[in-house]
């Protein structure tokens, strides 16, 4: 069944005859990769404990250089970076963000984007929210935005309200701002985790923005490349080792507006433990040769964290 798979899209490609290069990233070093001593062109604001540029996993399975800062309890800490957005023009914004409670109290910790114009910010529609303090939790989340007013910044903030001398290791990594073009993407806003007593599941909630009336089969991998590769005729590149593992696990389809009804698939943790130490990777692809539609969405990490 792989090989066909593998086979399938390779024969799909062969009539066509150019490689498309992927959307670029309005925010620069968003993966934090251009200094060990510097995170501009990113600033930081509000108190925190040892502020460092560092190696971790924040995604759960690829280690990297990440931004990573111990928050307090009651004290706001945050990273900012000036970027030019357009008013009524759609935007994707995707990041990694891993949490690790550093105090042993239960707390409520707010993760929120926004925007700025001029001196007033904007929270974002959507931001995600980790509020049991006791466990490790790795996020990937993405959301789509339309700016009521010209902005020309974005904020990324933590907060925890709970108990006295309550603290959190927070890592960022792979913070990605796209203009929503008719290339897809797909991004999850899931908490990944695996509870203290390995019991439950972790939900996931996959998004796909795209062309409209498009359909794209979500492929799931055990393997994700270092680099993606282009491929002749497609929209940006393909992200999965196809070598290894490489199935199809739902189809998502684009109505009028771009957007997908979301997907929620469920993985029990007893499975994760079974194949610790596994990566397992998304990422949507869209064959149709008669709609001359031919492209690779946004990669997608599942990720589990202890």
């Amino acid at each position: 069944m792989i090989r066909n798979h593998a086979a399938a899209l390779a024969i799909a490609t062969i009539a066509c005859t150019s490689v498309s290069t992927a959307q670029a990233n309005l925010l620069g070093n968003g993966n934090f990769e251009a200094s060990r001593i510097s995170i501009a062109p990113w600033a930081f604001n509000g108190f925190a404990e040892n502020i460092a540029v560092e190696d971790f996993a924040t995604n759960g399975s690829v280690q990297s250089q990440a931004y990573g800062a111990t928050v307090l309890v009651n004290t706001p800490h945050s990273i900012e970076q000036p970027v030019k957005l357009t008013q009524g023009k759609a935007y994707i914004l995707r990041f990694d963000v891993h949490s690790t409670v550093v105090s042993t109290n239960w707390a409520y910790i707010d993760f929120q984007a926004s925007i700025r114009n001029g001196t007033t910010w904007t929270l974002l529609k959507d931001h995600p929210t980790i509020t049991d303090g006791n466990r490790a939790v790795v996020m990937q989340f993405g959301e789509r935005f339309v700016p009521s007013a010209d902005a020309d910044a974005i904020r990324l903030e933590f907060t925890i309200s709970g108990f006295q001398n309550q603290k959190h290791r927070f890592r960022l990594d792979e913070i990605e701002l796209y203009e929503d073009t008719s290339t897809s993407l797909l991004y999850s806003k899931s908490t990944r985790y695996l509870p203290r007593w390995g019991t439950g599941t972790v939900l996931l909630d996959l998004d796909l923005v795209s062309q409209p009336g498009v359909a794209h089969v979500i492929y799931l991998s055990s393997g994700r490349l270092p680099t993606g590769v282009p491929i002749r005729g497609f929209q940006n590149a393909l992200w999965l080792d196809w070598t290894g593992l490489f199935l199809p696990m739902t189809v998502l389809v684009t109505d009028s507006s771009g957007n997908a009804t979301t997907r929620q698939l469920a993985f029990p943790n007893a499975a994760v433990n079974a194949i610790a130490g596994v990566g397992l990777h998304f990422q949507p692809i869209a064959v149709n040769p008669l709609l001359n539609i031919l492209q690779f969405g946004s990669p997608t990490n599942l990720s589990y964290a202890k």
